[in-house]
């Protein structure tokens, strides 16, 4: 079993959506814990790579899943999908895409925070 903190536990909890069953396996939050550190890890390598952190900014489809009766879930899902577009740019050595990356992931943490409180992200 993985160690993990309250952020990992809260990105768990928020992995469902609030109106839904959420059934506890151990197995479930050490995945939902892994997931929540390759996004930190993730964040660590772009700023690196980038020599700076950029502003965070809402995207739209953050934005929309959570004006859509609170869907955290579909949040999380975007958050994952701009971890994924980030990755292909700094392999890639798409600067422009990858600062986009981290400012997306960083305002949807900000955005999210009252919520999940993962303002953690933010202040990478």
């Amino acid at each position: 079993m993985v160690e993990f903190g309250g952020i990992e536990l809260r990105w768990y909890l928020g992995s469902a959506h609030y109106r839904s069953m959420l059934e506890y396996s151990a197995e479930a939050l050490d995945e939902s814990a892994v997931a929540f550190r390759r996004i930190e890890s993730f964040l660590h390598r772009a700023i690196e790579n980038m020599g700076r952190n950029p502003e965070p900014a809402i995207s739209t489809g953050f934005a929309d899943a959570m004006n859509d009766d609170l869907a955290v879930p579909q949040g999380l899902a975007q958050i994952a999908e701009e971890m994924r577009l980030g990755n292909v740019a700094l392999s890639q050595g798409d600067m422009s895409q990858l600062e986009s990356s981290v400012q997306t992931i960083r305002g949807a943490s900000m955005f999210s925070d009252a919520i999940l409180m993962i303002r953690h992200l933010v202040e990478q």
